[in-house]
């Protein structure tokens, strides 16, 4: 009688401490906080796949080859480590939440986040599929070359690949959206020229405006070096 009893205490004890357990362990879900609006087959509720193929079977989230990328674990309690394990990217640390993760030029990544409270009680693991996205490749060239005598015409060459939105920020405060545009420095100076393109506007507005896009993006920058002094001026008749 007395074994049933002891018996009897340690399932009692079992069954609390899976209660407890249960209760304090919520439902953890990792979010990113904005994809690339490429069209890429998601994981369906029931398995499947849903969306266009672009060389990829399935996956939950969605990220820019090349790219830095802040993920979040939801909820965030207070007191819970998150432990990260990246498989086709690197994240900056090893624990932490949120998470920046750099990710590589492959095509299929994994996300684990291991996550537990201080006593172990609470244990959750998240795993997630994530499809890589080929980003836009930045780059131009400019005539005549640098250094370049003050006021002078300068014609920017967009040689960039994958991109349909482009923005020039000249380094003086002006910049542009045209894809090869023209520019004239009326200062001399050392000018650091920076292009940025991005392959779908999907529902944003244009790069480097306060409505936000969800394409990949990319960057390069080159420098000018205008002189103090003016270049050949032409007279009509002469």
């Amino acid at each position: 009688m007395k074994k049933l009893g002891l018996i009897c205490i340690i399932l009692l004890a079992v069954f609390n401490n899976a209660i407890a357990q249960k209760a304090c362990c919520p439902k953890f879900y990792l979010s990113a906080t904005q994809e690339p609006c490429d069209t890429l087959p998601r994981e369906s509720p029931t398995g499947g796949s849903t969306g266009g193929t672009n060389g990829h079977t399935k996956c939950t989230l969605k990220a820019c080859n090349n790219s830095t990328q802040k993920y979040f674990i939801y909820p965030n309690k207070i007191g819970f480590t998150y432990t990260w394990q990246v498989i086709g990217g690197t994240p900056v640390t090893t624990t932490g939440n949120p998470m920046n993760i750099i990710w590589g030029s492959g095509t299929a990544a994994k996300i684990k986040v291991f996550i537990s409270n201080a006593d172990g009680s609470c244990r959750d693991t998240v795993v997630t599929d994530v499809c890589l996205v080929k980003g836009p490749k930045a780059n131009f060239n400019f005539t005549p070359s640098s250094p370049i005598c003050n006021n002078t015409n300068i014609q920017f060459s967009n040689s960039s690949v994958g991109s349909v939105a482009y923005y020039w920020n000249f380094g003086d405060g002006n910049t542009s959206v045209l894809e090869n545009p023209n520019h004239t420095y009326t200062t001399p100076g050392t000018y650091n020229v920076v292009l940025s393109v991005i392959s779908s506007l999907g529902g944003g507005g244009a790069i480097g405006q306060d409505n936000p896009t969800c394409g990949c993006k990319d960057t390069i920058m080159k420098t000018i070096v205008v002189k103090n002094e003016a270049g050949i001026s032409i007279i009509s008749g002469c």
